[in-house]
């Protein structure tokens, strides 16, 4: 049984690719901080299962590790924010299934996190 870590190291050199949105001159540094942003999620409270649920589906939407990062920190500061919505990976899938991504991904989950969690106040 492969342990966590060497889960999140493997799915990092899936991800990894020279065609990330992110400004790092090393096409590497996205596919370190892939596991880094899912480890962040799972100490704001996102269950494990839902962490690699979310996973898989940017990988097999095709995100590169960059986009899968900035993705995974939009998630993050969501849930942050608002709290975790039960159905959080369903949304996630379902909105990267739909296309979204960037600034549309994030306002669909902020929505989403907000719209279960009405009466949590917003943090920066």
């Amino acid at each position: 049984m492969m342990c966590p870590s060497g889960l999140l190291m493997l799915v990092a050199v899936v991800f990894a690719g020279p065609t990330s949105t992110t400004s790092s001159a090393d096409p590497l540094v996205p596919g370190v901080r892939l596991p880094v942003a899912a480890r962040a999620l799972r100490t704001v409270g996102v269950p494990d299962e839902d962490v690699r649920t979310m996973l898989e589906s940017a990988r097999t939407a095709g995100l590169t590790a960059g986009d899968a990062t900035l993705a995974f920190d939009e998630v993050r500061r969501a849930v942050q924010s608002h709290g975790r919505p039960a159905n959080l990976a369903d949304v996630f899938v379902t909105r990267i299934a739909a296309g979204d991504r960037g600034a549309d991904l994030a306002r669909a989950i902020d929505e989403a996190c907000a719209a279960a969690n009405p009466t949590a106040e917003a943090t920066p």
